[in-house]
């Protein structure tokens, strides 16, 4: 199982970027992590996107899919536009306090204005994935 409690993220990059926004996805190091060890098979990682529900097997481990709701373009700039992340993970520990995670994310927007968006980001749907590795505190 892996260590529990909180991890500090060692490293952060854009795999891929087709929604021209890594400045918005991909923070670099230093972002903390809380992992809640569930059972023998179970665990939830919170981060600064929410929970993940995860299961494991052996060193590796799949999440259930996960909504965010980004309203940046509304809040900041009073566009009629939510933009939705689905983030997908998946991740191979190295030991107990150090964990390698992919994670694919599909973008979509909502609202009549996902066009003034788009002409700063991407056309939607476009597709992202970050690459983290994190250890144990």
């Amino acid at each position: 199982a892996p260590a529990e409690g909180r991890w500090t993220t060692v490293s952060e990059t854009m795999a891929i970027d087709d929604c021209n926004m890594t400045e918005f996805v991909a923070s670099g190091p230093g972002n903390v992590l809380e992992i809640d060890v569930r059972s023998a098979s179970d665990f939830r990682i919170t981060d600064r996107f929410g929970d993940a529900d995860c299961s494991y097997e052996d060193t590796t481990f799949a999440c259930d899919t996960r909504r965010v709701e980004d309203d940046t373009p509304e809040a900041d700039y009073g566009l009629a536009a939510v933009i939705l992340l689905d983030l997908t993970a998946t991740c191979d520990f190295a030991g107990t306090d150090y964990l390698s995670m992919q994670t694919d994310i599909d973008v979509t927007c909502t609202g009549a204005d996902c066009w003034i968006v788009e002409i700063a980001t991407a056309e939607f749907p476009c597709t992202m994935r970050v690459l983290t590795e994190a250890a144990a505190d």
